[in-house]
């Protein structure tokens, strides 16, 4: 009788650890494979939240309507967005626990878009990056931005959320801005958020620069200006050629 007793425990602790599938990094989520949130990922709504999940395919609202997959230009085409049609606060996507052993310093990177056109709304739609501390959830960052349905990269270190030594787990919550908070204005409706391309990869603390801008052009020179993006870049390598140069060989 103890034996069979012994036995039925390891069973037990068999299936509850194959019903928890784990994520392995370096991998990116593309979300292009199906037009079903991805098995490794679980949307719900937080207690006390109202509203419907994260979805995958179909076509945004409004202004919206053209934003589609990161890398592709079919209209409707494969990411997760939320439909804020009224107030939607609380709703998660999460994903599985990841096992991060095979990277130095862990970074989360991943794609945001939105486009509130000619509407108005104050406060904007949010997304709250958190991560699982092997405790509690913790918020990594806040995005309430209009993008114009223009992709912008996110990226962050995330060594200091790694739980039980090679562990981590993000999910991104959204809440609606606008009239569905007190003092806000405007429809939250008219603002539907996007993620796409969703990575846990090896940090890297050299990134492409922003926002380059030229002025003082002449025959013999001009000035060309950007934005760092991480604010902590002091030196750059440039490279310069004539139009369609190869990089590397500048």
């Amino acid at each position: 009788m103890k034996k069979n007793y012994v036995f039925s425990i390891v069973a037990l602790m068999l299936i509850v650890t194959q019903s928890f599938s784990q994520l392995t990094a370096p991998f990116t989520e593309t979300f292009s494979s199906s037009t079903s949130i991805p098995s490794t990922w679980t949307t719900n709504t937080l207690p006390g939240g109202t509203g419907s999940a994260w979805r995958v395919g179909g076509t945004m609202g409004y202004a919206a309507s053209t934003i589609t997959n990161r890398n592709s230009g079919t209209p409707g085409s494969s990411r997760i967005w939320i439909d804020h049609s009224g107030s939607d606060n609380g709703i998660a996507i999460t994903s599985d626990v990841i096992n991060v052993s095979a990277l130095g310093t862990p970074e989360l990177n991943f794609y945001f878009n939105s486009n509130l056109g000619t509407y108005t709304l104050s406060p904007l739609n949010v997304v709250y990056v958190e991560a699982f501390d092997g405790t509690n959830w913790v918020r990594v960052d806040s995005i309430r931005q209009n993008n114009m349905g223009v992709w912008s990269e996110h990226f962050y270190n995330m060594s200091s959320y790694v739980y039980s030594s090679n562990l981590l787990q993000v999910r991104f919550v959204t809440y609606s801005g606008g009239s569905s908070v007190p003092g806000g204005t405007g429809l939250d409706f008219y603002f539907d958020l996007a993620i796409d391309d969703i990575s846990v990869i090896e940090f890297s603390p050299c990134r492409p620069v922003l926002g380059i801008n030229s002025k003082n052009i002449s025959a013999s020179g001009a000035t060309i200006e950007w934005n760092s993006a991480t604010g902590a870049d002091t030196a750059w390598i440039v490279e310069y050629g004539p139009s369609g140069f190869t990089p590397g060989s500048g």
